[in-house]
C-alpha cells in the first residue's frame, strides 16, 4: 500500500508541478536528480567488490529512481495533454453554432490523455514493486551485484590444503554473505537494509583477512 501510495503522490506531484511558475526548473531539478541517482547506483555496482559497505549505503539512491520516474513522466504528460492538438491530424469546424461541442471535444483529449500516460507509468512501476525478484528494488540490485562481483571469484578454486584455518573460514563467511539465505554469525536472515549491511561488513572482514595472506579474490 505504501508504494501504491507513493506513486499516486509522484503523479498528483508531477501533474500539478507543470503549473507551477518556472516549472520548467522543477523538470530540470527531478531529471538531473533521476540522472545522479542512476550514477550513484551504477558506481555503487562497480564498488561492491573492493567497497562493500560504501556500497550498500549507495545503493539506497536506487529507492527514488522509481518515484523521479513517475513525478517527470506525470510532468511530461500535462505538458503533452496541453500541447497535444499542436500534434493530432483533426481539424476543427469554426462553425460558432459548435464552440462549446469543440472545447468539450478538446478537453476531453487532453484529459484522456493525461490520464491514459499517468496511468501506464504508474502500471509499469507497480508491476515491478509487486515482483520480490524486480530490480525496483534496491535490495535486488545489490543480491544481483554482490553476485556479479564474487560468483566467479578464484577464492573459491582453492583447495583445503592449500590455506590457513583463517582464510578457509572468511572463505564460508563471503559465500554465505553474499548469496547464502544468513550470514555465518546468523546476524543477517534476509536482505533488509540492516540484513544488506551487516553482510557488507562481514565481506569487508574477510576481504580483509584475504589481504592479509596475499590471497587474489
Amino acid at each position: 500500500m505504501v508504494n501504491s501510495t507513493l506513486i499516486f503522490i509522484a503523479s498528483i506531484a508531477g501533474i500539478f508541478a507543470y503549473f507551477i511558475d518556472n516549472s520548467a526548473y522543477i523538470f530540470i531539478g527531478f531529471a538531473t536528480l533521476l540522472i545522479i541517482s542512476i550514477a550513484v547506483t551504477v558506481a555503487a555496482r562497480s564498488m561492491t567488490k573492493h567497497y562493500p559497505v560504501p556500497a550498500t549505503w549507495m545503493f539506497l539512491a536506487w529507492q527514488i529512481v522509481p518515484l523521479t520516474f513517475v513525478f517527470l513522466g506525470a510532468f511530461t504528460s500535462a505538458w503533452l495533454s496541453l500541447n497535444i492538438m499542436d500534434f493530432l491530424p483533426i481539424t476543427f469546424s469554426d462553425d460558432p453554432t459548435f464552440a462549446d461541442a469543440i472545447i468539450a471535444e478538446k478537453t476531453t483529449i487532453k484529459s484522456l490523455t493525461i490520464t491514459a500516460i499517468t496511468t501506464l507509468l504508474a502500471a509499469v512501476v507497480l508491476d515491478a514493486a509487486r515482483d520480490p525478484s524486480s530490480e525496483f528494488w534496491p535490495s535486488e540490485q545489490h543480491k544481483r551485484s554482490l553476485k556479479s562481483a564474487y560468483h566467479a571469484s578464484p577464492i573459491f578454486d582453492l583447495k583445503a590444503d592449500q590455506i590457513s584455518k583463517e582464510v578457509k573460514h572468511a572463505i564460508q563467511d563471503l559465500r554465505a554473505a553474499y548469496i547464502g539465505p544468513s550470514t555465518t554469525d546468523n546476524k543477517a536472515h534476509g536482505w533488509s537494509f540492516d540484513d544488506r549491511l551487516h553482510r557488507a561488513k562481514v565481506i569487508r572482514a574477510a576481504l580483509d583477512i584475504f589481504k592479509k595472506h596475499s590471497v587474489e579474490f
